[in-house]
């Protein structure tokens, strides 16, 4: 094979992740598509090493299986934790006992109870306390049928069970041990003293019980069991033999011992309850572990994959929120009442199936009410509030609401108010009939619970719509303030109610005309800052050609022309003068109103500065003809602003005083200080008809002259009241006829 060939085959490698069940591929930025493959001309191409495609896979996941983990086992582990805590409480918490389960069965409680059993079965066999004449117990046809039953239940044992009881009163003798022992046995029993417990038994039986007359000894291994103590767990077994067979004085007449077989082996004869527990509780014990183990992995499981389990409780939880309350309350009810009496009912053996079914069904009972309480957890801390808003009311709010839906919101409120008066006046008769129904019927008490319950309904009914009354007013109240809140200029705040509000429609209709405001402000603004950019960019443009144009003009000037060629040179002085005036203004007017107007902030005098700046423009007043009246405080009016801005805003008032006066009329200049406010007013009365709005003469290239026959660029006011914000104060315009009035305001210091 050529190494073209080679190299081939090992352009394709496996990912490991392939093998463990993950799906889908992933490019480098996490996001599923094709996987990149190296060139063959890269890097790892030419130095002969293998091209790998890396193919990173998403991991499957299975939230369900996980969940299903958790439950099983913390089911198993509770259920094994309830076990060992029956059987130490069983065994008076000796833990001793409860280990002896996985480790010999003569040392479990189930193996002393079935010793019990056959121990007062013995002594039920030579006990005739049921007959009178005591020579007549082998004639007894009943006590002989009984007799053989019981005989048989030791029986049935084999060899793991050697017994010997006797009646010293009538003779009687009850034995499995054979006759050469039963003799020594016999003698001993027969002849021992109150305490004498080590008896002659055959080989292999070093457990045993032995009743002496007076009280039940048991030994094990040639030693005595203190069977008083609590932790022996023959407390609660052994019960008084005197008392169980009629008295003292009979019980003194019987002696019985019962062996059992230190090797516990099968009777090929009959089945042995010995044998069969031993088998049991060897596999009870190793189930009970691997149980545990299961049910420990599993739960180690769950809490490994601990985000799938969320993610399966995250869908159950929303899964349950789609039950009405009632249906979970329902189902509380059932299963803590219902369930749990009849699995009451089955522990304390009343009625019910008994036995391993009544066991298992208990079992499942109380484990469906602790998940069912688990599914509740769940559903309240997932879903919170909702869990109690989800109910057959909210539901018929609802289908009110699209009801509703379908009328006018005046229309509306008058049905709501009819629909309670309807149901107020069906209540009260309904009420009323009850009452004397059932008073003549002979059910007076019964009749008032009606009408109680009917009042209840009434008055809940009136808060219901007085609560929903108040909301709508309420809710009437923020539509009121959106829209004040609109008319101040407000767009951007948006109003939000409930979907089933009857205010909900108009509420979305002021949003969406609130949206189409704010989208026409934000298409003005951005149109008039493409003009202020486009007017800064011409004006700048402008500028260096025009100082051109003037330099050689005041060259021409210079010059030994003829007289009208300087006539000529002089117009283009003025105009070229006009023109630089008319773009310097355009570029003051753009940094103003673009927010980017430098301030050079100082202590100023107001009075003074008013009178420099008419001191400055005093050769063009006298020129004009029009006399100004000025009135200014004797006292300064100080203040910290920019003085220069302020300069410029009073030479356009000025200015535009003079040119547009009518000749013979006075200017009046007033300063006055009015709330610690500095106001500036110029009034002049006007030589041209002002049909015009005070907006309108403030916007920019806008002139009171419309024939444009005097000299101006139209900007002088916009450059006034765009300055004048910008030091701080306000700019007004009052036309009052033929009257024109300036007015300034500035904070005072």
């Amino acid at each position: 094979m050529d190494t073209k060939s080679k190299r081939s085959e090992q352009e394709v490698v496996t990912d490991p992740a392939d093998s463990l069940g993950f799906e889908g591929n992933e490019n480098e930025t996490g996001v599923p598509g094709p996987v990149a493959k190296a060139d063959s001309k890269d890097e790892a191409g030419t130095k002969g090493f293998p091209t790998v495609a890396h193919n990173t896979k998403t991991k499957r996941t299975h939230p369900f299986r996980t969940w299903i983990c958790f439950v099983v086992g913390i089911s198993i582990i509770g259920m094994c934790i309830v076990g060992a805590l029956v059987g130490l409480s069983l065994a008076n918490w000796n833990w001793e006992e409860l280990k002896s389960v996985f480790l010999d069965y003569k040392h479990t409680i189930p193996f002393k109870q079935q010793t019990t059993v056959y121990f007062y079965t013995l002594l039920s066999l030579v006990d005739v306390s049921d007959h009178t004449n005591l020579t007549e117990v082998a004639e007894v046809t009943e006590v002989t049928e009984v007799t053989e039953v019981i005989d048989y239940r030791l029986a049935r044992e084999g060899e793991n069970l050697k017994y010997y009881a006797v009646n010293l009163d009538s003779g009687i003798v009850a034995t499995n041990i054979e006759e050469d022992l039963c003799e020594d046995l016999a003698k001993a029993v027969t002849e021992a003293h109150s305490g004498e417990i080590m008896l002659p038994l055959p080989d292999g039986y070093g457990y045993y019980w032995y009743f002496d007359g007076s009280r039940t000894h048991v030994i094990e291994n040639d030693k005595h069991v203190d069977v008083d103590r609590l932790d022996s767990a023959y407390h609660n077994l052994l019960v008084d033999v005197p008392e169980y067979l009629g008295g003292k004085e009979k019980a003194q007449s019987i002696r019985a011992v019962l062996a059992v077989s230190d090797v516990l082996i099968p009777n090929p004869y009959g089945e042995s309850v010995y044998y069969r527990n031993q088998q049991v509780f060897r596999v009870i014990g190793w189930a009970y572990l691997v149980t545990l183990c299961i049910g420990v992995f599993m739960l180690g499981y769950s809490i490994l994959k601990y985000d799938e389990k969320k993610e399966f409780e995250a869908s159950l939880a929303s899964w349950l929120a789609g039950f009405w309350l009632e249906v979970k309350i329902g189902i509380t009810i059932l299963l803590f009442v219902g369930v749990l009496g009849f699995a009451g009912a089955i522990l304390l053996g009343t009625s019910g199936p008994t036995g391993v079914l009544g066991v298992v069904v208990s079992v499942l009972c109380v484990y469906a009410a602790l998940w069912w309480v688990y599914a509740i957890i769940l559903d309240i801390s997932y879903n919170g509030k909702q869990v109690f808003a989800n109910n057959c009311i909210a539901h018929f709010s609802e289908w009110m609401t699209l009801y509703e839906s379908k009328y006018p919101w005046e229309k509306l409120m008058l049905k709501r108010v009819y629909r309670l008066i309807g149901a107020e006046i069906c209540l009260a008769i309904i009420a009323v009939l009850s009452v004397i129904i059932l008073i003549v019927a002979g059910y007076g008490a019964f009749g008032f619970s009606v009408a109680a319950i009917c009042v209840v309904l009434a008055f809940y009914l009136i808060y219901r719509y007085v609560k929903s009354f108040a909301t709508t007013v309420s809710e009437l109240g923020l539509l009121m303030n959106q829209i004040e809140r609109m008319k101040n200029g407000d767009l951007d705040t948006k109003l939000s109610v409930n979907s089933d509000s009857v205010i909900y429609d108009a509420v979305q209709n002021l949003n969406d005309l609130q949206e189409g405001m704010n989208l026409a402000v934000s298409e003005k603004l951005k149109s008039e800052r493409l003009k202020i950019d486009l007017i800064t960019n011409m004006s700048h443009d402008l500028k260096t050609p025009l100082t051109s144009i003037a330099s050689y003009v005041d060259l021409l000037a210079k010059e030994d022309l003829p007289a009208h060629v300087k006539d000529y040179v002089s117009i283009l002085s003025q105009k070229t003068e006009r023109l630089k005036n008319l773009i310097q203004d355009l570029f003051d007017l753009s940094k103003a109103t673009s927010n980017n107007l430098p301030l050079d902030i100082k202590e100023i005098d107001l009075c003074r500065l008013v009178e420099q700046t008419l001191a400055d423009m005093e050769e063009l007043i006298q020129d004009s003809g029009i006399p100004f009246k000025v009135d200014l405080p004797d006292e300064p009016v100080l203040m910290t602003n920019d003085g220069a801005k302020l300069s410029r805003v009073f030479q356009n008032l000025f200015s535009n005083a003079v040119k547009y006066s009518l000749p013979g009329t006075r200017v009046f200049v007033n300063l006055q200080v009015i709330d610690n406010e500095a106001v500036v007013t110029i009034k002049n009365t006007a030589n041209y008809e002002m049909n015009f709005e005070e907006e309108d003469i403030l916007e920019r290239f806008a002139r009171g002259d419309a024939s444009r026959t005097t000299e101006g660029s139209g900007l002088g006011l916009s450059i006034a009241k765009s300055y004048t914000e910008a030091c701080g104060g306000k700019f007004a315009i009052r036309i009052d006829g033929d009257q024109f009035t300036a007015e300034v305001r500035l904070p005072k210091m």
